[in-house]
């Protein structure tokens, strides 16, 4: 996807960039990978399941398998932290459903971490289990722990599809805290009762669609005249989460060589918003963008006066 509204060195929007809605690259492709020990240059490469974990680390799987000078072979169906670590082998992810055959790799399409840590997931190939005398189909939501969360025809039920046995697959996933799960398609399909659903769409487990593919990339205004980008990951940004009571603890800020404010802070959130004003007592107002990180920089356009900072989680 090209953007109309950025730097043209910067517009192509790759398939392995994070983007938000607000119209901005949370985390491009090149970032993502630059610590998994790929030959340098750093590859382009597509990313498929995606969550944020604790102080903005974001943990995604490759859409291909890729060699990596430090951790050996990268399967598709392995999730990977951008800190450079490997999170689950595939096989570790599926070991408690005893699929038939000792399947080397089932891929990954979604996943998602509950807050007691246990994770959902769906595959990208269908195979027999042993363990539940069923074949788990490709869009299945599964747990690390041995049981079907929900069949992707549940959770299409709502939705009534033309096509009920079609492989429509499982892409994007978000759960919310009353159960209500998000997510995306790698297929579209033809529902009775909303229309065509294009495999971008977000789509609630309801029966509605959250938002069209079209409207969720509009902020970034694509040069490109299609009707759908595609959605393969998913997260969500809300408070109706809460990570700790504990705060984030901001460390003294200070210039760095390029004459930038550093910022650095370490806190239990996943994401994170600067603040600032001009008295200590407020009124504040943010000054960064949402960040699934550690550290943000800015210039300052005076030395006359002093700012405060406070950081929100």
């Amino acid at each position: 996807m090209t953007s109309r509204n950025s730097d043209p060195a910067f517009a192509r929007m790759s398939p392995g960039d994070v983007l938000s809605g607000e119209g901005r690259v949370v985390r491009s492709n090149q970032d993502l990978l630059s610590r998994l020990g790929f030959m340098p240059p750093t590859p382009e490469i597509g990313i498929d399941a995606l969550e944020v974990q604790a102080g903005g680390e974001i943990w995604f799987s490759l859409g291909e398998s890729r060699f990596s000078e430090t951790l050996g072979w990268l399967q598709e169906g392995d999730l990977l932290s951008e800190r450079g670590q490997v999170v689950k082998r595939n096989q570790e992810l599926i070991a408690a459903f005893r699929f038939a055959g000792e399947p080397v790799d089932l891929g990954l399409d979604a996943v998602h971490v509950l807050p007691d840590g246990e994770l959902w997931f769906s595959l990208r190939t269908a195979a027999f289990s042993e363990a539940l005398g069923v074949t788990v189909g490709v869009g299945d939501l599964l747990s690390e722990r041995g049981y079907l969360v929900r069949s992707v025809k549940e959770l299409l039920a709502n939705f009534k599809p033309e096509s009920p046995d079609s492989d429509i697959g499982l892409d994007g996933l978000y759960v919310w805290p009353s159960g209500e799960i998000w997510f995306s398609v790698e297929s579209g399909f033809v529902s009775s009762t909303a229309g065509g659903i294009q495999r971008g769409d977000i789509l609630s487990d309801q029966g509605f669609v959250v938002i069209r593919n079209l409207d969720l990339v509009q902020p970034f205004s694509p040069l490109e005249d299609l009707a759908d980008f595609g959605l393969d990951g998913l997260w969500l940004v809300t408070d109706l989460v809460v990570a700790s009571e504990k705060g984030p603890t901001l460390e003294l800020p200070a210039f760095d060589a390029d004459g930038e404010l550093e910022l650095n802070w370490d806190g239990p959130g996943r994401v994170f918003q600067v603040e600032r004003a001009s008295d200590p007592v407020g009124p504040y107002s943010p000054a960064s963008p949402i960040l699934p990180a550690l550290q943000w920089r800015h210039r300052v356009e005076s030395a006359a006066g002093q700012d405060f900072y406070r950081l929100r989680q």
